[in-house]
């Protein structure tokens, strides 16, 4: 199965609105989900297959108090039980390319 993982930002609101309908069952604003997505501090990485998200995760990039380092706070991480494996492998193996490389800008690839 062939899992893309990419890092949502502006022009992503009908994808973030989708994903929230689908996994959070509650419908948000499409100016909401630009608000989050304009946030260079919220970060959502998603995986899709065939142009559909099959997971997600949700985090913020955090300022550090003792150094000029930001972190990432995972806050949330989905994927759909029929992607469950392929899915969560490629999200977690991004995450950690993302982390270690440095966030990407938003609507990039974790490129390796």
């Amino acid at each position: 199965m062939d899992i893309t993982v990419r890092r949502l930002g502006q022009g992503d609101e009908s994808m973030l609105v989708d994903i929230v309908g689908r996994y959070k069952a509650r419908a948000i604003e499409v100016k909401y989900a630009a608000q989050l997505l304009a946030n260079p501090l919220n970060f959502l990485l998603i995986a899709e297959h065939e142009q559909r998200a099959v997971g997600f995760v949700w985090g913020y990039l955090l300022q550090r108090l003792d150094r000029d380092k930001q972190q990432l706070f995972v806050y949330e991480v989905e994927v759909s039980p029929s992607t469950r494996k392929t899915a969560r492998r490629s999200l977690a193996h991004e995450l950690h390319c993302c982390l270690y490389k440095r966030a990407p800008p938003a609507g990039s690839l974790c490129s390796h």
